[in-house]
């Protein structure tokens, strides 16, 4: 999934150009709400994809240790605090990554319901990893 996201990320100004053209009666529902303003800034349904990047990002690196057939039993702790702390990390400094970052100051209404998402995404998790 995290190539997925990535190649979205990637090609978003064409995809989003294609369907712009395709206009809203020709598009679904969900997708013409991606892509329906033209701005320079990300708007809040990009801002949630470059997240969930990034969230997935977190949990990538340890999840590829964990799946090797090599991983010793010993090393499952270590990497679950590793996650643990990137997590703990994210919500004490609300760091959402640095694409959003910026876009957030043009979201002036959405910006609330953006951080407020994104610490109970960060917070699901964390809880996840502490059971």
């Amino acid at each position: 999934m995290s190539s997925s996201v990535d190649r979205l990320i990637e090609n978003w100004i064409p995809i989003k150009k294609y369907f712009r053209e395709k206009g809203e009666d020709k598009t679904s529902n969900i997708i013409w709400k991606f892509v329906e303003k033209e701005s320079e800034s990300l708007i809040l349904a990009e801002c949630f994809i470059y997240f969930v990047q990034q969230f997935m990002n977190i949990f990538l690196p340890s999840l590829n240790i964990l799946q090797n057939d090599k991983t010793r039993c010993t090393q499952i702790y270590t990497e679950m605090k590793i996650v643990r702390n990137k997590l703990k990390s994210r919500i004490d400094n609300k760091f959402y990554g640095s694409e959003i970052r910026k876009s957030l100051i043009n979201l002036l209404e959405e910006r609330n319901y953006f951080e407020s998402s994104a610490l109970k995404c960060y917070e699901r998790g964390l809880k996840y990893i502490e059971e």
